[in-house]
Formats: C-alpha cells, sequence, structure tokens
C-alpha cells in the first residue's frame, strides 16, 4: 500500500527555519532566563536523560505558618482554623520558650499533620517539651517526624526530628544548588537520615518548575549510584511576593505556586498576604490557604506526576540546571 505521505516530504531544518525566521521579521534568539543561563527556541538535540518524576504520595502539603506566644489558647484557635480551612503541614515560629502543647493541639492529631519547628534559641529545649508531650499523648512508638531547622543529635522517644537544608541568601543559584546536594548527599547517603529541602520561589515561572526537577533527578541518579532508594528527597517551596496590592500578589502567588506543583514540590507554604487592618480577622489566612486549596481541588494538580515533563522547554532548563549543579558538585567534593 502506497504511503500517501511520500508525496509531502519534510522539509530540512534550515528551511523550516527560514519560514519562521520570514514570519517573525527576525532570527530567532535564546532566552536568558537568569544570569547565565539560556534557553534556545528550537530542539537541536535529543535528551538522554528521560527521568520521570514519581511521588510516594499524592499532591503536596499545605504549609500555614504560625507563631506560638505564651497565649497558647489562641494558638490553639489559629491551628484549628489552618487545619479545618486546609492547611496540612504547620510551621511553628516560637516566641515562647516554655510552649503549652497540650494547650496548643487541644483537639488536634498530631499523627495526621506535617509540623516544623523553628526557634532562634533553646531548640533543643522546645523539642523536648514536643517529645514529652507526644510521648504522653501517643506513646513511645509515634515517631512523629518534626522538620528542624538545624540539625538535632539528641534522643527522644516520641518524635524523630528531620533536618531541614535551606538555600543561602544572596548566593549565585548554581552554587546555591550544588551546596543544597552536597548537604543532602552527607544527610541522607552519608548519615542515613531523612531530610527536607527548603526552596525560595521567584516570579520567574519557568526556573522554579526547573530548579526543583534538576535537583531531584540528581538525587535519583545519586541514589542509584549508591543502590538505594531511600532517603526521599522532599522538597517544601516556599512562595513570597513584593506586590503591594494584595489581589495582584493573590495572582502573583497562584502562578509561583502552579509552577512548584509542576516541578514536583513536596510542601508549599504562600506567604500570608498582606489585606488592610479593616478586613475581619483571619481573612489573610484563609484566603492565602484557598489559592492551594484551589490548585487542588478545582485545578486537579495534585493528580499529575512530573506534569512538566516533556515540554521541550522545561526539558532543556532543567537539563542545563542539572549540568551546572553536578559539575561545582563534583567540583567540590
Amino acid at each position: 500500500m502506497k504511503n500517501i505521505f511520500e508525496e509531502f516530504p519534510a522539509p530540512s531544518q534550515q528551511k523550516w527555519l527560514e519560514l519562521v525566521e520570514k514570519e517573525l521579521k527576525r532570527t530567532p534568539e535564546p532566552l536568558e532566563i537568569k544570569d547565565s543561563l539560556w534557553s534556545d527556541p528550537f530542539l537541536e538535540h535529543k535528551f538522554e536523560d528521560k527521568t520521570i518524576l514519581k511521588k510516594n504520595r499524592e499532591g503536596w502539603l499545605i504549609f500555614q505558618k504560625i507563631l506560638i506566644t505564651k497565649n497558647a489558647q489562641d494558638q490553639n484557635s489559629e491551628v484549628l482554623s489552618a487545619i479545618n480551612g486546609g492547611a496540612t503541614a504547620l510551621q511553628l515560629e516560637f516566641d515562647n520558650e516554655e510552649p503549652d502543647f497540650k494547650e496548643i493541639f487541644k483537639n488536634v492529631d498530631l499523627k495526621h499533620i506535617t509540623l516544623s519547628i523553628k526557634a532562634e534559641k533553646d531548640q533543643a529545649k522546645i523539642l523536648k517539651i514536643l517529645d514529652d508531650y507526644c510521648f504522653q499523648t501517643y506513646g513511645d512508638s509515634s515517631q512523629i517526624e518534626i522538620i528542624t531547622s538545624k540539625a538535632d543529635e539528641s534522643k527522644f522517644n516520641a518524635i524523630k526530628p528531620l533536618q531541614l537544608i535551606s538555600e543561602s541568601p544572596g548566593k549565585p543559584l548554581f552554587e546555591n544548588l550544588s551546596e543544597i546536594l552536597s548537604e543532602a548527599e552527607k544527610a541522607g547517603i552519608i548519615n542515613e537520615n531523612p531530610f527536607w529541602i527548603k526552596l525560595s520561589s521567584s516570579e520567574n515561572f519557568y526556573l522554579n518548575i526547573a530548579k526543583i526537577r534538576a535537583l531531584k533527578i540528581l538525587w535519583e541518579h545519586i541514589l542509584e549510584a549508591n543502590n538505594t532508594t531511600a532517603p526521599e528527597m522532599r522538597i517544601w517551596v516556599q512562595v513570597g511576593t513584593t506586590n503591594p496590592d494584595p489581589n495582584q500578589a493573590a495572582i502573583s502567588a497562584t502562578q509561583q505556586a502552579a509552577a512548584a506543583i509542576s516541578g514536583s514540590a513536596d510542601a508549599i507554604e504562600i506567604n500570608t498576604l498582606e489585606y488592610p487592618s479593616d478586613y475581619p480577622q483571619g481573612f489573610a489566612e484563609r484566603i492565602t490557604r484557598n489559592i492551594q486549596n484551589l490548585l487542588w481541588y478545582e485545578s486537579h494538580l495534585n493528580k499529575v506526576d512530573d506534569p512538566a515533563a516533556g515540554s521541550y522547554f522545561i526539558e532543556d532548563l532543567t537539563e542545563k540546571i542539572k549540568n551546572e549543579i553536578w559539575n561545582l558538585f563534583l567540583k567540590n567534593r
């Protein structure tokens, strides 16, 4: 049977580029995504790395930050409001060295909530108080995972601290990410401990996706090289915006959150939007949480593994970032 497409031979890439230039009335040029990071407008090579990122759980954690002061009853109201409003993870920042966790977590089951503890001082003391509360409430077999901003080697009965590895502000992108990868290798491979990585988001949609994917793909290769499948690299993305208008800030935060999800982030925290003081109490927190609720329950972004995989533009950026990170990672070992 004759192939009808033989009558229409495929044009050469050169011929195709000539037609593109004719239509655009200019020569297509690479796009600068960030300092020294360029993306080519057209595919001229095949990607050797075809890793598809798979998650061990559906969706991502929805983080909300809560400041812990001496008023435990108010904090309990905030915690319950956050959880009932869709938050599945809480970042607790402490202004009180002796928190009353029994009151703060009244009617809360910590076995179904992820906690992060941030304390500028006396972190060990706060963790010990939390461990005593969890031991009394859940017993010694609970091993509730707690993300901590500082590594803690203390022995606990009912909690399991997980190290949080964060970006260093002000450092160049590739240097920053290569150092994160080195710390992840030390924590996960050498010390055999689970860990989290916290990345800051920006208003660069494509960069947000590609840097998360690059780190996760490199981690998959490190696990494979060490003949292991654990620990998983879990990435928590913090979304912030400088726009003074809360409605425009909400749009920016939605875009950044969608990028983080597309990059396969495991947790997202959106800085609370700033509304005028005459708005009802809790309004800003509710609107901020609902950005992620909409992306989950109405956009159904929680249903897809690695949604950016296969996009030439994203794959190209991912590969370039990955190669830069890996070269620095090997150089500094």
